[in-house]
């Protein structure tokens, strides 16, 4: 789906900005900038229907001097959205800012267009991916300058899909190759075992094209369902004989030390892919999400800090205290899950280094998932905020939105 990026400031000063560029620039933009193919594209697309799509009609949107939003919003608390790469058709896409406040006057949420922004060409995924991202922080950058204390939430998208790719690369970059692997094998070559048929030659396929964002969910719940067949898989990839890549997944799947990485991973991912999951296939909003990432990051702080630690760590937000080793729980006492744990006191496969060497790679896990998601969690908004933030947007309950072209 777009990224939903939303952004606070004052309009007014930003559109007395706009109308201070040169005259050269403006007959270099012409109607073309704001009535260009791609917003026209969109109008068509998404609003037909709704308004006249003809460049030359006087009942086309124009959004260069929206006159009724710089006076609806001069003050009003608005937010900005940049949606992006949204889908135009035929292969096109481009990224839509919408502005949405309250109007006093009809007593309704309004959501309004104002502008277009082109694509790059480039069609390579993980291209397009940097330049959304370069794109939206050059956004904030620059809205920044209009109002020092506007509230960026454009981190919170994939917030749950940057966490678990930050922790995963910090101490178990293989798991995703490894998990890559069985997709790709099983989808290539369907295993004869009816449950593992049933579990992974029905799954999504892995596509090495897209990256890692877009793929998010597929690779955990792949983990959870490799959790939960394993030694269905050894006894698959064993009996695959000399094949290469078969013998090669199999050492891996019959080491120990990997099936206790998978069974701390499954555990601890569970909640980052079901936040993934409500964002992306459910019915969230922003309050919801803010609330959500307030929680993941008091679990994960919880199995990771003294409780005194992570009380002022929620407060404060101090990644300081995340590299001073006083500040974490024993070895002992961290959380890694019934799982894992249970897997540690039974086998006698693991010797006491491995299973100093596990409990590291978890402390440096924890970590880098906690670091991630605190640079996308507002700033400005307490834990106390966070999680009582549906009752400060929706005091009185839910308000009326009516959506306009222009």
């Amino acid at each position: 789906r777009p990224e939903h990026r939303s952004c606070r400031l004052r309009w007014k000063e930003e559109m007395q900005m706009k109308n201070r560029k040169t005259a050269s620039d403006e007959q270099d933009k012409g109607r073309g900038f704001h009535r260009s193919r791609t917003l026209m594209c969109f109008i068509s697309k998404y609003l037909s229907g709704e308004t006249d799509t003809n460049p030359d009609s006087q009942d086309c949107p124009d959004p260069s001097h929206p006159a009724d939003i710089v006076s609806a919003c001069s003050d009003t608390p608005f937010c900005l959205y940049l949606y992006m790469d949204v889908d135009l058709g035929g292969g096109q896409s481009t990224n839509v800012i919408v502005i949405g406040y309250f109007d006093q006057h009809s007593g309704m949420k309004v959501l309004r267009l104002l502008d277009t922004l082109q694509s790059n060409a480039d069609t390579n995924p993980n291209a397009q991916k940097g330049i959304a991202i370069g794109l939206s922080q050059e956004f904030v950058y620059q809205l920044r300058a209009f109002n020092s204390g506007f509230v960026s939430l454009c981190g919170l998208p994939e917030l749950g899909t940057r966490a678990c790719h930050t922790g995963l690369t910090a101490s178990f970059s293989y798991v995703i190759d490894l998990v890559k692997d069985v997709l790709r094998h099983c989808s290539t070559f369907p295993p004869r075992n009816k449950r593992l048929k049933e579990k992974f030659t029905s799954a999504a396929i892995y596509n090495s094209s897209l990256p890692f964002s877009a793929q998010s969910i597929l690779i955990m719940r792949t983990m959870q369902k490799m959790c939960s067949l394993w030694n269905d898989l050894v006894e698959h990839f064993s009996s695959l004989g000399q094949e290469e890549n078969a013998r090669r997944i199999c050492a891996q799947l019959k080491d120990p030390k990997i099936r206790l990485h998978f069974l701390f991973l499954v555990q601890t991912l569970e909640s980052l892919c079901t936040f993934q999951e409500v964002q992306q296939w459910g019915s969230s909003d922003v309050a919801a999400d803010l609330q959500l990432a307030s929680m993941l990051a008091s679990s994960y702080t919880s199995r990771l800090l003294r409780p005194s630690t992570a009380e002022r760590f929620l407060r404060r937000r101090d990644l300081a205290l995340l590299h001073n080793d006083n500040e974490l729980l024993p070895d002992s006492e961290v959380n890694v899950g019934v799982d894992a744990s249970n897997f540690l006191a039974s086998t006698s496969e693991l010797d006491e280094h491995d299973k100093r060497d596990f409990m590291s790679d978890v402390v440096a896990f924890f970590k880098a998932a906690l670091e991630s998601m605190t640079d996308s969690i507002p700033e400005q908004l307490s834990d106390q905020a966070l999680r009582n933030i549906a009752t400060l947007l929706k005091p009185s309950g839910s308000v009326p939105v009516s959506i306009c072209s222009s």
